[in-house]
């Protein structure tokens, strides 16, 4: 059977919630769909259990890489499907049912829009308790604005449609935690995304991008450069102060620590 989804997964050193991922995929009532993972070259017993787990994977390879982006540029020649998520490693779709229930948005989606996307269910790390959720319809994101680039849909619960990995629109490489975000701006200005009501993917805070505190000026920087390039006006006052935030929580960081930052984070978004 052809797949008509292909699932992206970038592995490095994460035995913790691989087979938790996998499984997410492998049980899913809809059974059109191919899971792809490329690995950076594991030491600590990820690819034993990617050959564990052979006859659920469609392709894979492991070697060493140049962070994630790169990972998923490795994959990218070995998608077969129409539609292509990129599902991490310590990540799983929410339920057996996600892509039976995204289904007939992904149908009607092409070529009026080139990204659907769901609800990403934030979690802390190897835990089903949801902290939050983003995504909601593009109505009430678009012309709205983040931290210093224009609001976007939640990557890890975001359709993308297979022509735009024409050979030109890769992950860029260059960037070390918004290389996705870049990838959907250049898509967003173009033409809007739709809004699929469906609990996606439960996602794992900790991650490069997400943890409280990490990464926070990189990724601010990161989005600067994206919104020049595409020419996007960002207001001025909103930006530098989302800087301002980034600096704090990375000087916090610095003084109390993970857990303390952690600890905090969760009880903002657990209480807000």
């Amino acid at each position: 059977m052809k797949p008509y989804i292909s699932i992206v997964t970038a592995t490095y050193n994460s035995v913790l919630l691989l087979q938790r991922c996998i499984d997410s995929v492998a049980n899913q009532t809809f059974k059109a769909v191919e899971h792809i993972m490329i690995d950076g070259a594991s030491t600590d017993g990820t690819v034993e259990i990617i050959k564990e787990n052979e006859g659920k994977i469609a392709y894979w390879v492991s070697e060493p890489d140049k962070g994630i982006y790169n990972a998923w540029n490795k994959a990218i020649p070995h998608i077969r499907g129409e539609w292509v998520l990129f599902l991490g490693s310590d990540d799983c779709l929410v339920d057996e049912k996600v892509l039976e229930n995204v289904l007939p948005f992904l149908r009607e989606a092409y070529p009026k829009h080139g990204l659907v996307y769901g609800i990403l269910l934030v979690s802390r790390r190897g835990t089903e308790e949801t902290l939050f959720s983003v995504g909601e319809p593009w109505a009430n994101l678009k012309g709205k604005y983040s931290r210093a680039n224009i609001q976007l849909p939640p990557h890890p619960a975001t359709f993308q449609h297979r022509s735009l990995f024409n050979g030109t629109q890769t992950f860029d490489e260059t960037l070390k935690i918004a290389g996705d975000s870049k990838f959907i701006t250049q898509e967003v200005i173009k033409r809007d995304p739709l809004f699929a009501p469906v609990e996606v993917t439960r996602f794992s805070i900790g991650g490069l991008s997400w943890g409280p505190g990490s990464g926070e000026r990189l990724s601010w920087k990161e989005e600067r450069r994206i919104s020049r390039e595409f020419g996007l006006k960002i207001p001025f006052l909103k930006c530098y102060l989302n800087y301002a935030k980034a600096v704090i929580k990375e000087v916090l960081r610095g003084l109390i620590g993970d857990r303390w930052i952690n600890l905090l984070y969760n009880f903002f978004y657990v209480h807000k």
